[in-house]
Order: C-alpha cells, then sequence, then structure tokens
C-alpha cells in the first residue's frame, strides 16, 4: 500500500551516470545499489 502511494505522487529516475554492476544470486540486483532521483508529480 505505502509504495502504490509513493508511486502516485513521486517519479523516480535513475541517476544519471552510474553504471549498473549486476549480482546474479537466485534474482538479479544491483551490486552497489541503484541510486535515483525523486521529484513529486
Amino acid at each position: 500500500m505505502a509504495l502504490a502511494t509513493l508511486g502516485r505522487h513521486w517519479e523516480f529516475e535513475p541517476v544519471p551516470g552510474f553504471a549498473v554492476d549486476p549480482l546474479a544470486r537466485i534474482t538479479i540486483r544491483p551490486r552497489q545499489g541503484l541510486p535515483v532521483s525523486a521529484r513529486r508529480r
């Protein structure tokens, strides 16, 4: 419920120039995380 509310009121974009290094385990995820910028819609 909280994620749905955030998604309605905020727009998330990846930080430009950040290279994603994938880490493959059971699921694939970014090794160093994924920095994003948020702005109000």
